[in-house]
């Protein structure tokens, strides 16, 4: 090999070496909480459902029907327990950093009005099990869906973990509470300012005799969509999630005329106005 040629691979080495050396310092570690912290916080898991990552103290935890479909979370309190919690057997968060903010919110009812249920979260040392901080939002006991208030939790020490509970105090005996929908991430809890817009360019399309095919464009929130109720003649007929946007009514009567509407629902409980105007479909004569 020449000693120009020599040169000129060195040189290529050299400059092949620089550019790696750029690529790698250029790379972006993800932080750990860019997403959904919670292991199969809805509960939905495969097949049909699971509760995996989640155990219960005072009680036992199954699964049930979900808040808009899907399923839900159920919690059993044992006889005579004081305090029955359902919580994270793994910490959603671990070696967290002091200063950093984290925002839980979900959903709950229970199968009675006597007491409370809070969503709570704790900062617990890396070496000990001993609540050094925590963040709580609570609800009255009601027998229909509602969502906990938006609640923050800023990190205390680095290194911490983070633990999330669902608490029942004083439970009735053999009482129940459902959860669902919960949720943990990096950020502030905001404030939800007010209901999604209204559905638009809501259709209906007749699918034979008996069935309507029912579809409308995406609402918007500022914290988000969680679902859609589904109005045939001003009677509520389905509930769907916030990322369906339409529906199959195979409940209806042939040669008949019906008006369809739609409203949009966000995680508070806010509900918007009904879209308009309302979607007429006729049904053709069956066979």
């Amino acid at each position: 090999m020449t000693q120009r040629r020599r040169r000129q691979l060195t040189t290529s080495i050299t400059l092949g070496l620089a550019l790696v050396a750029s690529v790698l310092a250029l790379q972006i570690v993800p932080a750990q909480s860019a997403t959904e912290l919670l292991q199969n916080g809805t509960f939905e898991g495969s097949g049909t459902g699971s509760t995996s990552g989640w155990a219960v103290s005072g009680g036992t935890i199954g699964l049930t029907a979900g808040r808009i479909g899907g399923r839900a979370a159920r919690v059993t309190a044992n006889a005579g327990v004081s305090k029955v919690y359902a919580y994270t057997t793994s910490k959603p968060v671990s070696n967290a950093t002091a200063g950093t903010s984290y925002a839980m919110s979900g959903w709950v009812r229970t199968d009675g009005t006597a007491g409370t249920v809070c969503l709570e979260l704790k900062e617990i040392p890396a070496s000990g099990t001993s609540s050094v901080g925590s963040a709580q939002a609570c609800v009255a006991a009601s027998a229909t869906w509602q969502a906990f208030p938006p609640t923050s939790y800023v990190i205390k020490t680095t290194g911490d973990r983070l633990t999330m509970n669902v608490t029942r105090s004083s439970p009735p005996n053999g009482s129940t509470f459902d959860m669902d929908d919960l949720s943990l991430v990096q950020g502030t809890a905001q404030p939800d300012a007010g209901p999604p817009t209204v559905p638009q360019n809501v259709r209906a399309l007749a699918g034979g005799p008996t069935s309507a095919i029912v579809s409308w464009n995406a609402s918007t929130d500022d914290i988000g969509v969680s679902g859609y109720d589904v109005y045939r003649d001003g009677n509520k007929v389905k509930n769907v999630s916030g990322t369906t946007l339409s529906w199959t009514d195979t409940t209806l009567s042939p040669e008949t005329a019906y008006a369809f509407t739609v409203r949009a629902l966000d995680a508070a409980g806010h509900v918007s106005a009904d879209s308009t105007p309302p979607a007429s479909v006729t049904t053709p004569a069956g066979s």
